[in-house]
């Protein structure tokens, strides 16, 4: 399924190259399991996660905050962004691969929540694709955000390999 041309993850994290009996009834992955260490929470506290392979994926996310001349500032993590109960939140979201050319065909995006200890792809659930631009190494994709009161992160798939946009909180 797809949304401007970009694959897209719904409901579970089974293209990732994990245990699947790490992931609980509900979706979440538990962090306290022994085979979860390459999803665990301090895995996915760095913008950038480095998978087993030598080249390298990162995701970094964009807002446009209020004084800023309608320029794209960078999220800092933990930030928390107003969401508009009307009209979402616009985020850019770039992400960036050292081993050729963003070729969306093979891009995977979904969002997750954390909670605690526990992690819950939301896949494409609250948030749509309103723009994409890419070039070489480098794919922006501008969103639109809609989800309030939670602690996200956007998960990123790549050619095998796995990267997590800085965490941020949602208020309205």
């Amino acid at each position: 399924v797809g949304n401007g041309g970009i694959l897209l993850s719904y409901s579970s994290l089974s293209c990732l190259p994990v245990d699947q009996s790490i992931i609980d009834i509900d979706g979440y992955i538990n962090a306290s399991s022994p085979s979860s260490q390459d999803l665990s929470m301090t895995s996915l506290d760095s913008p950038t996660y480095q998978s087993k392979d030598v080249s390298i994926l990162s995701a970094e996310l964009f807002h446009k905050p209020r004084g800023y001349g309608g320029k794209w500032v960078h999220v800092e993590e933990h930030k928390p962004l107003r969401v508009s109960p009307d009209t979402g939140k616009h985020l850019r979201l770039q992400i960036q691969s050292e081993c050729g050319p963003v070729n969306d065909s093979n891009l995977h995006i979904s969002l997750l929540e954390i909670v605690g200890d526990h992690i819950q792809n939301l896949g494409f659930s609250g948030f749509e694709i309103l723009k994409q631009n890419t070039d070489n190494n480098i794919c922006q994709l501008e969103t639109k955000l809609f989800l309030s009161g939670k602690v996200l992160q956007f998960l990123v798939i790549y050619n095998g390999q796995t990267a997590t946009s800085q965490r941020f909180s949602t208020h309205n």
